[in-house]
């Protein structure tokens, strides 16, 4: 997957049209830069450019990742600014492994709702599923479904229901399968 890094070092190409002062641009050497470019391609499996002496011409799709890098790096920007401005206010991050989910999300449940959070973002992790082979938790489909509902519960209190999930994974696919369907279904359903 191509990077952020990736990303700049093609805008900064994009808008300069020169390797040399793109480069400058982005404080690294004409090498290294163009190393990373071909990298992007190679990711991407396109050619995003014709290299011509002294100048830059973008290919067709070249033009169109462009467009696309720079609205991915403004956005990005507008992240890193929105968490900045945030700094100010109180943040509580919370991480349990599979391992202790189990036993400490009964217990931490009530903290997060006296927190009242802004919004939740929920890293939803299926390998302690008791089918998993890593984990050898012995979670069920339904346990997942819990947890889920007592998270959209707090966020419904105190955030509008504001809930960014993203999937983490699981390694039993028929298990990952069921409890990423159980989990879905409960924001669904919110």
């Amino acid at each position: 997957m191509p990077t952020l890094r990736q990303l700049r070092y093609f805008d900064a190409l994009a808008r300069h049209r020169h390797f040399g002062r793109a480069a400058e641009a982005c404080a690294i050497s004409q090498p290294a830069l163009s190393m990373q470019i071909r990298a992007f391609e190679t990711e991407l499996e396109a050619d995003l450019l014709e290299r011509r002496r002294g100048a830059v011409v973008l290919t067709e799709i070249g033009s169109e990742v462009a467009t696309r890098a720079q609205a991915i790096l403004s956005a990005v920007r507008d992240l890193a600014d929105g968490v900045r401005r945030s700094q100010d206010e109180p943040t509580l991050r919370l991480g349990v492994i599979p391992t202790l989910a189990p036993y400490v999300l009964p217990r931490i449940l009530p903290a997060l709702d006296r927190f009242e959070p802004e919004f939740l973002i929920i890293s939803a992790g299926f390998d302690a599923h008791r089918r998993d082979p890593l984990a050898q938790l012995n979670l069920e489909v339904a346990d997942f479904a819990w947890v889920t509902r007592e998270l959209l519960a707090i966020a419904g209190r105190h955030c509008a229901g504001r809930v960014v999930s993203a999937l983490e994974g699981g390694y039993d696919l028929e298990a990952l399968a069921a409890s990423t369907a159980a989990h879905v279904a409960e924001l669904m359903a919110a």
